[in-house]
């Protein structure tokens, strides 16, 4: 049961990655609306154009996504990608909260307390653990 729980809040998080890339940011009604990942103060400060920016954020967010739900298929089963599952659930959280941390938000932070946890659970943790069938 904690298998399939696992793979589908994992499969969801990248769900949810996949969302933000195509949602409009809730600012200042008057304001032109944007996404969340066209402008970045680092990466403006590196002389990347919006543009750029931007296009770096879609990629970004979709290897988040696609490595999300990945790890969650592996959880449930998916031959080649049953044994490598935490490697990818690590990985794409690296992406993500960098993808975070380029294009802060306030409401993001709730990503990045997210991205921590799946990060402490394998590295630290050891959670789960790999006799449990894992």
């Amino acid at each position: 049961m904690t298998k399939i729980l696992l793979g589908v809040l994992l499969t969801l998080h990248g769900l949810i990655h996949a969302g933000l890339a195509a949602t409009h940011v809730p600012d200042d009604p008057a304001s032109q609306p944007r996404t969340f990942f066209i402008r970045s103060r680092p990466l403006s400060a590196l002389g990347l154009s919006e543009a750029g920016s931007h296009f770096l954020g879609l990629i970004l967010a979709a290897l988040a996504a696609l490595g999300f739900i990945a790890s969650g298929l592996g959880l449930f089963g998916v031959p080649f990608l049953a044994t490598s599952w935490r490697a990818i659930t690590v990985d794409s959280a690296v992406i993500s909260a960098l993808l975070i941390l380029l294009f802060w938000h306030p409401l993001l932070v709730i990503g990045l307390i997210v991205d921590a946890a799946i990060l402490a659970s394998p590295l630290w943790l050891q959670w789960p653990p790999p006799s449990l069938g894992y």
